[in-house]
Formats: C-alpha cells, sequence, structure tokens
C-alpha cells in the first residue's frame, strides 16, 4: 500500500525504440537481468496514480495533509486542462531556456534560413 511506502511507482517513464541492438551477456548476467526487469515491471493489479511527478513524496499523515490536497487540485487541474499561474509561469521560462539552448546547438547556416 503507497500510504506505507510512496516509492512504489515510477516518478518518470523512460522508452525508447531501437530498430537493432547487439550484445553480449554472460548466463549470469541475463539471469540478473531477467531478475531486475521483474522487479521494475509495472504491477496490472496496482493502479498507477495520477501524475505521479507532483505527488508528495512522504506517505499520508495529519502533518502533510496540505501538500497531499495541493497534489489533488493539481491533478483535477490537469485533468481539466486547468493550471496555476505559477505552473504556467514556470513552464514558458522553460520553454523559453530551451529555445535559446537549441538555438545554440544548430550549425550557422540553419539560424539564417
Amino acid at each position: 500500500s503507497d500510504l506505507i511506502k510512496c516509492v512504489d511507482f515510477p516518478k518518470y517513464l523512460v522508452s525508447s525504440k531501437l530498430s537493432s541492438v547487439s550484445i553480449i551477456l554472460t548466463r549470469r548476467q541475463l539471469e540478473l537481468a531477467n531478475t531486475v526487469a521483474l522487479s521494475i515491471a509495472p504491477n496490472k493489479n496496482n493502479p498507477r496514480p495520477l501524475f505521479p511527478e507532483y505527488r508528495p513524496l512522504e506517505p499520508l499523515r495529519p502533518g502533510n495533509a496540505k501538500q497531499w490536497w495541493k497534489y489533488a487540485v493539481r491533478c483535477v487541474g490537469r485533468l481539466n486542462r486547468q493550471r496555476s499561474w505559477p505552473e504556467f509561469y514556470i513552464a514558458f521560462q522553460k520553454r523559453k531556456k530551451y529555445i535559446l539552448l537549441y538555438k545554440s546547438c544548430l550549425p550557422l547556416n540553419m539560424l539564417l534560413d
């Protein structure tokens, strides 16, 4: 139960598609990889929380109810496509910084086009 442990789920999901990969493993490495894969595989019987990136790291206790209410409000806002102004401003700043970094990585001839 996540009242006992709040890290039962991944905070971020990373996926990749590769056309082909060649690796050489010993039998022990393959067994270890299978053990790790089984231990981190999502449990089909356990529902995943909404927006785990907003979820408080500590379990629900009387002292941190404010964090959990904030989490609930943010989840409902995301489901209804409504964000708070501070979240909007932070996203705006991140986008602005990303554009500057992206432009700095482009070759000069692409910037002139």
